[in-house]
């Protein structure tokens, strides 16, 4: 006489993994939360400003047409035979 039936037998051998996986994956995470990083000390020496002649910035040059056809350069009215690179330097 038997006191257990086959299929019974048959439920119990198997194991679920699923709680095993997420108690491992909890583990896991407090590991990584908890491990203090690897810190890499350095001397590194940074460069210093110069303290030598500044340049200066440069100036933004402006170029205007009127409704005459007048050239206008920063507000100097320009003839179109005229050179104008000593405005630019």
């Amino acid at each position: 006489m038997k006191k257990y039936s086959a299929n019974k037998h048959h439920t119990l051998s198997e194991l679920n993994i699923t709680p095993l996986l997420d108690l491992a994956f909890v583990l896991l995470v407090i590991f990584i939360i908890t491990t203090a990083p690897a810190v890499n000390d350095l001397d590194i020496s940074l460069p210093e400003a110069s303290s030598g002649p500044k340049e200066r910035p440069s100036k933004a040059n402006y170029v205007t047409v009127d409704n005459a056809g007048k050239i206008f350069l920063n507000t100097v009215e320009m003839k179109e035979e005229q050179q104008c690179d000593s405005f630019f330097w």
